[in-house]
């Protein structure tokens, strides 16, 4: 069977016992709020950078848009301008044209 040390009293152990009990604790409770601390911080520069994704992807998106309108400004300026100027159209030759 065990023995008991009786080199310390049993109040002096249970003491003991209790500050450890309560050390430990309070370890365990700074290790546990650093990293929630740190979970934050993590949480928080990703949504900046998730709301910083989006806006930069509205903005291209808009970018986007605008230099398609350009081009189809352009295109219907295009066809316009070759429309009224004949380009593109053989206008009928007159009499004393030398392919007649």
């Amino acid at each position: 069977m065990l023995e008991r040390n009786n080199s310390m009293p049993l109040s002096l152990f249970l003491q003991a016992e209790r500050h450890a009990r309560i050390e430990r604790s309070l370890v365990i409770n700074d290790c546990i709020r650093g990293t929630m601390r740190k979970l934050a911080e993590w949480l928080s520069a990703l949504g900046a950078w998730g709301t910083r994704l989006a806006r930069d992807l509205a903005a291209e998106r808009l970018l986007r848009s605008a230099i398609r309108e350009l081009h189809q400004l352009d295109d219907r300026t295009r066809s316009l301008t070759s429309a009224s100027s004949g380009v593109g159209s053989n206008p009928p030759c007159e009499t004393d044209c030398p392919h007649a």
